[in-house]
């Protein structure tokens, strides 16, 4: 029994002794078996690759190919920029070389122009001189103050047919007139100025005159605005007087000019210019209101344009002086008129309070109202012709007298119900400026008291705020 668990145990062990051989033999048979499959896959595999490999060549041979393109390209790009570099600075040469002759030619122009202006203008000065000869033609001179109503009289004027009627010919707009639109006034269509205002409509520009001069008004100085405000009888002004000569020539018809910037030179003005003179006068307290309405619109022009008058001649006229020592007013002198309006209205105005306003606004009307009491062909009060039909009808009878025939039937002012300053305060404002005047012995007594007399009964009994 026990030999033969021996002999199942040998032989048992003869077979696991067996079973690696078994197992690699079984391993290689399976691996041939499956050999085919795997060198088809590997084979698959390596064909992939190899055709990877082929599209990436062939890609990059591509890339290179573009990068060749664009090296190409850039070359002919640079040489195209190159090429356009040089055709600008041709260019630029060529620009320059026509600038030059154009500027040239421009200075010839503008020489020849110069010249042909120049001899345009002394024809037309000499003109106005023959031209002042003729009571036919006799110039007829608007003299007053802003806000006056004188734009009134001169579109009456204007639209009588017969007249060749200049507006404001001492106004700054005649420093760049050549550059207005002709459809505006200070940047406004003609119909809202007139409206801002309060002028009476006009189918033409205010400057309509001046603009068939070419644009241009010739022999103007920024001087004749407000440096000459204060002319005195015997002054030397050749430039001023060939001035107005030019416009009396150049005129179509009988002359008109409406000066607001005149009253202080208006005596001058009749003594070297054979002419019709009028002086209209409106209240000043009315007129200072009007002053004030725009002030208070934000319109700062008139109140500037009384700083620019008084400043500007406080070295001529002693009242002038004494008020601007009285409230601070500088003289400043400024090659552009811009400068200065801009100046007074930034830097003087806002210092200045309502009376004081006032104070400097009446300076220049009784001053003016002085120097044209008697000295004028027609004294037009304006208050009194607009309140009354008979007053109408005087004063268009005065005009006949001088051979001027106009129908003021529809003139008309505008009266306040209520000031900016009480009667107390425009009182002792007026009588301040009038005791100066009287103290400084610039007019004869006589004279003034007429003046004086002719304001408490006349102006100052149209519109009395109580």
């Amino acid at each position: 029994m026990k030999s033969k668990h021996v002999g199942i145990l040998k032989r048992t062990g003869a077979v696991v002794r067996k079973i690696p051989a078994v197992g690699f033999i079984v391993w290689w048979i399976y691996m041939l078996l499956n050999a085919p499959k795997k060198i088809f896959l590997l084979s698959a595999e390596k064909d992939k690759l190899e055709q990877a490999n082929n599209d990436l060549i062939t890609k990059q041979n591509s890339l290179e190919q573009a990068n060749n393109d664009l090296i190409t390209k850039q070359n002919s790009l640079e040489q195209a920029n190159n090429e356009l570099n040089t055709l600008i600075k041709e260019l630029n040469s060529k620009f320059k070389e026509v600038e030059y002759k154009s500027n040239e030619q421009n200075k010839i122009y503008d020489t020849q122009l110069a010249i042909f202006t120049d001899i345009i203008t002394k024809e037309c000065v000499e003109l106005g001189k023959l031209k002042i000869k003729n009571p036919d033609l006799k110039p007829i001179f608007i003299h007053s103050i802003f806000r006056s109503g004188s734009t009134y009289l001169w579109n009456k004027f204007r639209s009588a047919g017969n007249y060749w009627s200049y507006h404001e010919p001492f106004h700054e707009v005649m420093l760049d007139l050549e550059i207005k639109d002709q459809k505006e006034i200070f940047g406004n269509p003609i119909e809202e100025h007139t409206k801002l205002l309060g002028h009476p409509p006009t189918d033409k520009h205010y400057f309509w005159e001046y603009f068939t001069i070419n644009k241009k008004v010739p022999a103007f100085r920024k001087e004749f605005i407000f440096d000459y405000f204060c002319t005195d009888t015997d002054d030397i002004h050749e430039d001023m007087e060939n001035y107005i000569y030019f416009l009396i020539g150049y005129a179509h018809k009988r002359s008109v000019f409406k000066f607001t910037r005149s009253s202080m030179r208006s005596r001058w003005l009749k003594k070297h210019f054979d002419s019709v003179n009028i002086y209209l006068l409106r209240n000043s307290r009315s007129q200072f209101e009007s002053y004030q309405n725009h002030f208070r619109n934000g319109n700062l022009y008139f109140h500037t344009m009384s700083l620019i008058t008084i400043g500007k001649n406080q070295r001529k006229y002693s009242l002038f002086s004494e008020i601007s020592k009285k409230y601070g007013i500088p003289y400043y002198d400024s090659d552009n008129f811009n400068d200065e309006r801009m100046f007074y209205s930034n830097e003087v105005l806002p210092k200045l309070n309502t009376k004081d306003l006032y104070v400097l606004f009446y300076s220049i009307w009784l001053s003016s109202l002085i120097e044209n009491f008697y000295t004028n062909d027609i004294f037009f009060f304006i208050d009194t012709v607009s309140s009354s039909q008979i007053e109408k009808q005087k004063i268009m009878e005065e005009f006949k007298k001088v051979n001027i025939d106009l129908d003021l039937s529809d003139c008309r002012i505008e009266q306040y119900q209520s000031l900016s300053l009480s009667n107390v305060e425009f009182e002792e404002s007026e009588n301040m400026v009038y005791d100066l005047v009287k103290r400084l012995n610039i007019y004869d007594k006589e004279h003034l008291e007429k003046v004086d007399e002719y304001i408490k009964y006349e102006v100052l009994g149209t519109s009395r705020v109580i």
